[in-house]
């Protein structure tokens, strides 16, 4: 009989194990599947993409670049000019200009034919984005000035000048560093010269430069 009793308790002890047993496995996977849940949602906030701020980027043909702020475009003819060689000029201080154009040869070769002249003294290298700017400063009605060549490929050059002005602008920093200059410089001046600078600004939507 105590043999019999013996058994009926160790069997009840055992059903009783295994509920047990069931319970704390059942806790442990609704445990694991928040825990799960949450690292899901943590890396899902993660991983959000960042809205990516839209470029402003032009092309002008000669260069791909965005318009440096408070300049509008023209051309050394006014707005009826072709587009072969671009000019910003500030909209406030007109006299402060930006002339950029591309020519074949070498910024070395310009760069030494200009720096014979009296009217240039030699500044340092500078580097802005892409390119590696030889300098020479100047003066035009009075106001320090600056000529900058850098080579874009071999047999081609980028020449800017910058009338009373100067590195020091940050408009003007800010577009060299984002300019990207074409290789193809007979299709850029065909495509310059087909158009106007009125007309440019009208198809791109651009700030347009008028002599008040």
């Amino acid at each position: 009989m105590r043999s019999i009793t013996k058994t009926i308790v160790i069997a009840a002890s055992a059903v009783a194990l295994c509920f047990g047993l069931a319970a704390c496995g059942g806790g442990q996977s609704a445990s694991s599947d928040n825990s799960t849940s949450s690292n899901n949602s943590a890396s899902s906030e993660k991983t959000a993409p960042v809205a990516q701020e839209e470029s402003k980027a032009v092309d002008f043909y000669m260069f791909k670049g965005e318009m440096p702020e408070s300049y509008g475009l023209t051309g050394p003819n006014g707005n009826s000019s072709p587009l072969n060689i671009v000019e910003f000029r500030d909209i406030e201080n007109p006299d402060k200009v930006v002339d950029i154009e591309i020519d074949e040869g070498s910024a070395q070769e310009q760069f030494d034919k200009a720096a014979a002249k009296d009217k240039y003294t030699e500044g340092g290298d500078v580097k802005l984005g892409n390119y590696t700017w030889k300098t020479l400063n100047f003066t035009w009605n009075k106001q320090p000035s600056v000529v900058l060549y850098a080579d874009i490929t071999e047999g081609l050059y980028a020449e800017v000048t910058l009338y009373e002005t100067t590195l020091e602008d940050a408009a003007i920093t800010a577009f060299l560093e984002s300019v990207e200059f074409t290789t193809d410089y007979d299709a850029a001046h065909k495509a310059g010269m087909d158009t106007t600078v009125e007309k440019f600004a009208a198809d791109n939507n651009l700030k347009l430069w008028e002599a008040k």
